[in-house]
């Protein structure tokens, strides 16, 4: 926040599957000038599908409020001289998804709680295998209490890493070993952005925009592979990622997980 400030720069949080979490004792989405929840049905609470934005900025509330309703005031004139790059959109949720929204957010430290717990089974059964790292666990008393290091990890995704040494086969051998036991994991996450095809050729919007505008011409700009070498080894080799640390599962359909990972690794 300090270099954002330094440059004038605004911060957008991508808090998008991280509902309820902390860093540093503060909830994200509270630390930049806007967070960005998505509510679409994968996420920890869900109305099937939408979004929100929070900030504690007055006018970006309104900038917001604007955006989301063809860029009109909802009645009367607006008394607002700031215009810019406030175009019409209709990206309002409707009454009944805010409904169930508003539902879903009482829900969500118990919701939580709930995926803690899995997470916590789940990373004590596995830590005895050598050839998994569990993800770092940040001390905790309880869901909405920080511990020592003021962080809470809320799991959209249940994430391991995977060393092909010390089990003696590939990721994806492994992963074929688990199928065959009923278990889903998928290898990797997602592609790294600066490898997609809009970043790698630099064609964003039209004419090459932002890559091309004046001021960044003597910008040194690197997309592709190589470019981030230890994200690319978690994807391409390393990181195995499931969602079954969530509900309807039972802590009994997660052991499942440990049950399997076990027979696996014993033949």
């Amino acid at each position: 926040m300090e270099l954002a400030r330094e440059h004038g720069l605004k911060v957008v949080e991508d808090c998008a599957q991280a509902h309820g979490a902390l860093y540093k004792g503060r909830y994200v989405g509270t630390i930049g000038d806007i967070g960005v929840f998505s509510l679409n049905v994968n996420k920890t609470i869900q109305t099937g599908e939408g979004a929100l934005c929070i900030t504690s900025d007055d006018d970006l509330r309104y900038r917001l409020a604007l955006i989301r309703n063809h860029g009109e005031a909802v009645a009367g004139p607006a008394g607002y001289d700031d215009i810019t790059n406030i175009l019409g959109y209709n990206y309002r949720l409707t009454e009944v998804s805010s409904a169930i929204a508003l539902e879903q957010l009482a829900k969500l430290p118990r919701l939580t709680e709930t995926r803690l717990g899995f997470v916590h089974a789940l990373s004590e059964a596995l830590s005895k295998h050598p050839f998994l790292r569990v993800p770092a666990a940040c001390p905790h008393r309880a869901f909405g209490e920080s511990g020592s290091c003021g962080c809470l990890a809320t799991y959209y995704v249940y994430p391991l890493q995977f060393g092909a040494e010390e089990f003696g086969a590939g990721r994806s051998e492994f992963a074929r070993a688990l199928a065959g036991e009923g278990m889903s994991f998928g290898a990797g996450y997602v592609k790294p952005l600066y490898m997609q095809p809009l970043y790698e050729r630099k064609q964003a919007f039209k004419h090459g925009y932002p890559w091309a505008a004046p001021e960044n011409r003597d910008i040194e700009t690197n997309y592709h592979p190589g470019a981030c070498p230890v994200t690319e080894r978690l994807h391409y080799e390393r990181m195995l990622v499931n969602e079954y640390v969530r509900p309807p599962q039972t802590l009994d359909d997660v052991m499942d997980i440990a049950r399997a990972i076990d027979k696996i690794a014993e033949s």
